[in-house]
């Protein structure tokens, strides 16, 4: 840990009593007990605590990485004249934020999150912070979403559990994102999601800024991505293995047995109006041909539906395990959101009318095509509205 207190009670960096105080006693905020101060030639000047003591909210030892990370945005803060505290201790919750900002409204806590954590124990924290009126912002080193020397950033996406908890909802955007820092390059990476194209993958975005360029209000209101043709040639990749490769059957078992039995039609042969990614999707595990399809062939079936109906009938699916969803806390998503912006893509694609009501109101031809390659060959057809309504949502 950085931050001792002295006989005092006085918080000290661990760099300035490495200068200053090398002979005085240092305790521990959180629970009291004597540390000692860490110095060498290489490493940074840090506090221990002595052998056999058990603290559950400092623990050692830290990365370089980790320190760094924390340094790096205490001092970001404070530039901006925020009071940021290093490492304070909230009793009440029990937690030490990496970085805290009482003077933010709301108050702010900073996680620089280097090591794995588990969904649970993000999500416990992330809604504890959020109960006692602290916005927390998860902050994840750089090398989590972008390769080792990648000439360029990939445009698809697989993220750990934990990841997919800590997912920010724009201010202004239908999207969600993720906060990166590089440690080297002082910059942020904030990784939005498209959606999801299968099981554990999602397609994505970036935008980067440096920290000299941001304020801390922009966390919450980052630049906007740009959607890429790289992004069109990827997700017909995905079409193209989904409808001539092999689709993971395993995972859309019950998927794959609601087709036949419903409209004796193969996987392969999902509806082209179905699969296309939405950025509000991100919290439902299922890929975007099965929900999809799911909701078409209700639509389909009685040529006009409220939200209210479709939102009563997926529940029924949930409990057939045909439809499931995660939470986050920070970025929460109703059906109903969804759902308007499934409809908007298909008013964009003629297929439903335009109305302000909350109806799915079916307009075009039959669902499902005739043959696989004319499926795919309206897949290639539909591909450039997806693309134009994406860059319209996040512009």
């Amino acid at each position: 840990m950085l931050i001792a207190q002295t006989n005092h009670k006085k918080l000290m960096f661990a760099d300035t009593a490495a200068v200053k105080a090398r002979d005085q006693m240092f305790y521990c905020p959180a629970c009291a007990q004597r540390v000692q101060l860490k110095t060498g030639q290489v490493i940074r000047p840090y506090f221990a605590h002595l052998p056999r003591q058990a603290c559950h909210i400092f623990t050692e030892p830290e990365t370089e990485e980790h320190i760094h990370g924390k340094l790096l945005l205490y001092d970001w803060l404070n530039k901006q004249r925020l009071a940021p505290e290093l490492e304070r201790y909230l009793p009440t919750l029990k937690q030490r934020p990496d970085v805290f900002c009482a003077t933010t409204s709301p108050p702010s806590a900073f996680e620089f999150q280097c090591a794995a954590i588990s969904e649970e124990e993000l999500r416990f924290r992330t809604i504890q912070y959020m109960k006692s009126g602290i916005q927390p912002y998860w902050i994840f080193p750089v090398r989590k979403a972008v390769q080792t020397n990648a000439v360029q950033l990939s445009p698809m996406a697989s993220m750990t559990s934990y990841e997919h908890s800590s997912l920010r909802r724009h201010s202004r955007l239908n999207s969600s994102y993720n906060i990166y820092l590089d440690i080297k390059q002082n910059s942020f990476y904030f990784r939005y999601l498209l959606g999801r194209v299968s099981s554990q993958k999602c397609l994505q975005a970036f935008s980067i800024s440096e920290l000299r360029h941001m304020s801390y209000f922009y966390l919450s209101e980052p630049p906007k991505p740009t959607i890429e043709n790289r992004h069109v040639v990827v997700l017909m990749q995905i079409k193209k293995r989904q409808r001539y490769g092999r689709i993971n059957r395993h995972h859309e078992v019950n998927f794959q047995q609601y087709l036949a039995a419903q409209f004796k039609q193969p996987l392969t042969m999902y509806p082209s109006a179905a699969g296309w990614p939405l950025p509000l999707a991100t919290s439902f595990f299922n890929p975007s041909y099965v929900w999809q399809t799911l909701l078409l062939s209700q639509v389909k079936k009685q040529s006009s539906v409220s939200f209210h109906e479709l939102t009563k009938s997926f529940r029924q699916l949930q409990a057939q395990e045909l439809w499931q969803s995660r939470s986050q806390p920070l970025a929460p998503v109703t059906f109903e959101d969804l759902l308007q912006q499934y409809k908007e893509l298909l008013q964009q694609m003629h297929l439903v009318s335009h109305t302000d009501q909350k109806v799915f109101s079916w307009q075009g031809d039959e669902l499902f095509s005739t043959h696989l390659d004319q499926a795919f060959y309206d897949d290639q057809q539909l591909v450039q509205v997806w693309k134009n309504y994406m860059t319209r949502l996040l512009s």
